[in-house]
């Protein structure tokens, strides 16, 4: 039987990192859901788990917006996530948790289309809508930096180190095609 250790930085998941396997004869989808989670489609309801506790749960027929982001998290953290809006909130799972390929596969026969992720491997914060199919493809979000307040912020903005944090805000013309109402989310270090 082969063991393995993972040693994490911090308990909330945009944070932990995947430090040590102590084997390296595992199968990927054991170090994949270790470190990334897992995405599952069951009885209607889109669920995402991790380490075994479940993070959160909503009914496929509730999502108002299903959107791909990336942001400047790697290597520290997730860098490209799943986005899903519900009723004015935002769940969020990392785009390389185990189950991903088949949850995607089902949701595409669920409302009948086809998604085109882009945004793996991207580097940047950018954001593309997956459903609903008439606003596929544009952005989910408009990214604002807060302005420098002090001369060693403007220093570090100079030189690509600040700010360390964004707003993320869902387009309006989005809202009003949906439906939805309360869909700001801020990003501190990142997702």
């Amino acid at each position: 039987m082969t063991s393995f250790a993972v040693t994490c930085m911090s308990k909330h998941p945009y944070q932990m990192s995947l430090l040590e396997l102590g084997s390296s004869d595992l199968p990927y989808e054991v170090k994949q859901e270790a470190e990334y989670g897992q995405l599952e489609l069951q009885d209607g309801n889109l669920r995402y788990s991790y380490h075994g506790n479940e993070w959160w749960c909503v009914a496929v027929n509730e999502i108002r917006l299903l959107g791909e982001s990336s942001n400047q998290s790697w290597p520290w953290g997730w860098d490209w996530l799943l986005d899903v809006l519900v009723d004015g909130e935002w769940h969020l799972a990392p785009m390389d948790a185990l189950g991903r390929e088949q949850l995607l596969e089902e949701l595409e026969r669920y409302w009948g289309i086809e998604f085109d992720l882009e945004l793996y491997r991207c580097t940047d914060f950018n954001s593309r809508v997956l459903w609903p199919a008439d606003l596929a493809g544009e952005p989910v979000f408009d990214y604002t930096d807060p302005e420098p307040e002090s001369w060693w912020q403007y220093a570090l903005r100079w030189i690509g180190m600040w700010p360390g944090h964004n707003l993320q805000t869902i387009r309006i013309e989005h809202l009003e095609r949906i439906g939805g109402l309360h869909a700001d989310r801020a990003e501190d270090e990142g997702p």
